[in-house]
């Protein structure tokens, strides 16, 4: 069975000489576990509301949407690890993809 949820993120893309972007971001996800809970598999969709000031000096807002796609495996009762993949999908050709992993444990 599907786990539904809902994840929603401050997003810090960094400052360069093309871009200041940050924003906020929603996702809705949907979660499936495999092997006896042992690892999870899960995909989300949703926007990323954000602000550009190198578009413009007083608001160089934007909407995009970002999918994303998760994974993580139990390494004992209480320890994990998971990786996941966000896309952004925007009209031009800079398209950021952000990588995250990190460690877990259940309470």
């Amino acid at each position: 069975m599907a786990i539904p949820g809902v994840d929603r993120r401050f997003l810090y893309e960094g400052r360069s000489d093309l871009i200041d972007r940050y924003g906020l971001t929603t996702q809705i996800w949907l979660a499936k576990p495999f092997f006896d809970d042992r690892m999870t598999l899960g995909a989300g969709f949703g926007f990323y509301v954000g602000d550009d000031r190198r578009r413009d000096k007083n608001w160089g807002g934007f909407l995009a949407e970002i999918v994303s796609i998760s994974a993580s495996c139990r390494l004992g009762p209480r320890r994990s690890i998971r990786g996941t993949w966000d896309p952004i999908i925007t009209d031009y050709d800079r398209d950021p993809n952000i990588f995250l992993g990190g460690i877990g444990y259940r309470f």
